[in-house]
């Protein structure tokens, strides 16, 4: 949540996605084991629309269907911040499988986290930074790459105050 709050101070008005993974597993884990197993890509078909109305409609449906059922947990859970869910409909096609799911930052730091945990400690900060920067070079370099990044603008740096106390835009 801390980041949140971080990204919320250097860029209020950015637009928020929140994993739809976690989101999946979360309102399967609040039915119960009985349900049948059609219930999983039902939640699924909900992230995999064509269209950000098609997916609020299929979610409306699985909720439903859900509170129907008795299984009010699970309809809450599903219903609890969908547009940050569905946020991803707001970018270009391509960048979809990779803005709908945290995996793909969370993925390389597991790389980083195995390593750093071995380590332990470090004598100096810079030590541990520069064990973080290899480790996350080396991994990029097996990593999968953003498709169609041409659609990516450049993302402006929030501006740092100089020593004299004036504002700069300078990385």
């Amino acid at each position: 949540m801390g980041l949140w709050v971080a990204v919320n101070e250097q860029s209020p008005h950015s637009a928020q996605q929140r994993c739809t993974n976690h989101k999946t597993m979360n309102v399967i884990d609040k039915l119960p084991k009985t349900e049948p197993p059609e219930a999983i890509p039902r939640v699924r078909a909900i992230w995999q629309a064509e269209r950000a109305a098609a997916a609020r409609k299929l979610a409306a449906a699985v909720i439903a269907d859900f509170r129907k059922a008795g299984y009010e947990r699970a309809a809450d859970g599903l219903a609890d911040d969908l547009e940050r869910r569905l946020t991803f409909y707001q970018f270009p096609e391509p960048h979809g499988s990779h803005l709908r799911t945290t995996n793909v930052s969370e993925s390389p730091f597991a790389g980083v986290r195995l390593r750093t945990n071995a380590a332990k400690r470090f004598k100096q900060t810079r030590s541990g930074v520069c064990l973080v920067h290899q480790v996350r070079v080396r991994l990029s370099q097996t990593g999968r790459h953003l498709k169609a990044a041409h659609l990516c603008g450049p993302v402006p740096l929030p501006a740092r105050k100089t020593q004299s106390g004036r504002k700069s835009n300078a990385a």
